[in-house]
């Protein structure tokens, strides 16, 4: 999963233990996650998202992903095997006469995204990606190849921001998420995508990304998932998060 550094807040959380810590008694013992110093991005790396977003702006951001799976995430060595292969095919097209150009490319949110320079270049991307595969290992069985589709970012689900504190011994992520996803019905943690983690010797922070549908499971039990031998709270992004309809 890739991380990204953002902005956390302090609130209110339930620890593993199921008792509610406040943040006037976390503020006795250690310093709010709040109030750490916020590490800068490296200037290249800020380039790089900007080709990204104007790029997206264009609607020539391509993102590859697993056909039929919009939020399978990429491992970095499914992407490398994804650029192989599209060397291979730009290598082919040069020597026909095409000239696909990118500004750039890289792994974003677990998927594999290319910056078109023309519309040209996305119609090629487009059809050389529809023809590909990728391996792919699901739950221990054995790796097969598994189609690939290019498409655009409207047409990928827009996952929302959940903070959640975990106070203790900080678990490891792969530990956080498959207790959640084993502990609660509706929780599909493959799908999250953590922005933020931050632990010290008395808990963790994390940000995540997380699905509506995910989103809606929680909902249905206070934002308050059980977790170990406890519940943990998460705090759900309300501008993004779309309300129960009514019965």
């Amino acid at each position: 999963m890739d991380s990204d550094e953002e902005p956390p807040s302090a609130s209110a959380k339930v620890g593993t233990s199921g008792v509610a810590e406040t943040p006037a008694k976390r503020k006795a013992t250690e310093t709010p996650p709040s109030e750490a110093k916020k590490e800068k991005r490296p200037r290249s790396q800020g380039i790089w998202e900007a080709a990204f977003q104007k790029a997206e702006k264009d609607n020539l951001l391509g993102i590859v992903i697993i056909r039929g799976d919009p939020y399978a995430q990429l491992r970095q060595t499914q992407v490398e095997e994804i650029r192989q292969a599209l060397m291979s095919k730009l290598h082919s097209a040069l020597n026909t006469g095409l000239t696909p150009r990118f500004e750039n490319s890289g792994r974003r949110n677990g998927r594999f995204c290319l910056s078109c320079t023309d519309l040209m270049t996305f119609d090629w991307l487009r059809s050389t990606v529809d023809n590909m595969t990728v391996k792919v290992s699901e739950d221990g069985a054995a790796s097969c190849q598994r189609q690939l589709a290019l498409v655009t970012p409207s047409e990928i689900p827009k996952l929302i921001r959940a903070e959640v504190y975990v106070s203790g011994t900080p678990p490891s992520v792969p530990e956080f998420t498959t207790l959640l996803k084993r502990q609660n019905a509706g929780l599909f943690t493959d799908r999250w995508v953590l922005r933020h983690r931050q632990t010290t010797p008395k808990g963790a922070f994390m940000v995540w990304h997380v699905d509506p549908e995910s989103v809606r499971a929680m909902e249905a039990i206070d934002f308050q998932p059980y977790f170990g031998l406890g519940r943990v709270t998460f705090r759900v992004a309300r501008a993004q998060h779309q309300p129960k309809a009514d019965a």
